[in-house]
């Protein structure tokens, strides 16, 4: 038991959290058709949700980053910087240079994708993408940090932004892809999803999911389950 919980806390502080919530849909097909608008209002009402820890909202997308003839397919994240270091580990896992603070068009690479680039901090890329709107979208970002992720396909795919200049690149105003939260006692998960999808319907014009950590990641919950049936058969 104290592994599967040491497993289930690496996993929701890497980056799922404890809830998720996501535009109604989300999570079958991640697209920018399915989306939140992180607006104040929707805010307040989820730090004021009972059993809320900290929120964080992201933007998830996909890119191309060149530099020179190096070029490279990216899971392309923004993300609000304060925020983020209170709901998950990534700010912590930079292993040179300095994580986002907000400054525009900066960006944060896995070490993997870093390599693979040929790039460091201090070195520019150009990312390419398809922005809300359908047209295309290019800008270059200036490397201000690599991190070093357990995964290593994660690590050679994973780019980090901060979630205006995301919001910029692929024209998505206010909206964002996930807002991910802690809960204060992952005990009662389940009490503290459903009064957070109470309290926050009335603040959204679309449908929205609040999803546990077993739904976001269903592998890992599977793993554990099947764990336990073998441990206690």
């Amino acid at each position: 038991t104290g592994v599967h919980e040491k497993m289930i806390e690496d996993n929701v502080r890497m980056h799922a959290g404890h809830l998720q919530l996501t535009g109604a849909g989300y999570l079958e097909d991640r697209t920018l058709e399915r989306f939140v608008r992180w607006t104040p209002e929707l805010a307040a009402a989820i730090e004021s949700a009972p059993g809320i820890a900290a929120a964080a909202p992201r933007l998830n997308g996909f890119a191309l980053l060149s530099n020179g003839q190096a070029s490279h397919g990216v899971a392309l994240i923004g993300v609000a910087p304060a925020r983020e270091s209170g709901v998950s580990t990534l700010p912590g896992r930079t292993v040179r240079g300095a994580f986002l603070d907000g400054s525009a068009r900066e960006i944060v690479l896995g070490a993997g994708l870093a390599e693979a680039l040929a790039v460091d901090v201090g070195g520019e890329v150009l990312v390419y993408a398809v922005a809300y709107t359908l047209e295309n979208a290019y800008e270059l970002f200036r490397v201000r940090g690599v991190l070093r992720v357990p995964e290593p396909t994660l690590d050679r795919s994973l780019a980090l932004i901060s979630l205006a200049d995301a919001q910029l690149l692929f024209a998505y105003d206010d909206r964002v892809s996930e807002v991910a939260m802690l809960t204060g006692d992952p005990a009662r998960l389940d009490q503290t999803r459903r009064a957070l999808a109470a309290r926050v319907a009335p603040h959204s014009r679309e449908a929205l999911d609040v999803n546990g950590w077993p739904v976001v990641m269903p592998e890992l919950a599977q793993m554990i389950l099947i764990d336990d049936a073998q441990n206690y058969s």
